[in-house]
């Protein structure tokens, strides 16, 4: 075991290593970064057909959200009698 496993432990320090020059190049992650996440996770990119939605949309949904939040909370404090 001890032979497969100090290759593999050798390549992970390698590799954190690199990591970490990486992560010291600021102008290089802020690249990449901006890059990533704006592709990597399509919600980032917002859930409406034209993209992520404005203040007056997100006012709006939150005041929906209230509202079904409202009509829930009578709902079941009508039948639990809370």
């Amino acid at each position: 075991m001890k032979e497969t496993t100090e290759p593999w432990l050798k390549a992970a320090e390698d590799d954190l290593r690199v990591v970490a020059r990486l992560a010291d190049d600021g102008d290089l992650t802020h690249m990449v970064d901006k890059l990533y996440i704006d592709a990597r996770y399509p919600g980032e990119l917002g859930l409406l057909p034209d993209g992520k939605p404005t203040c007056a949309d997100a006012q709006e949904f939150y005041a929906c959200a209230q509202s079904v939040y409202r009509q829930v909370r009578q709902a079941l404090s009508a039948v639990s009698g809370i």
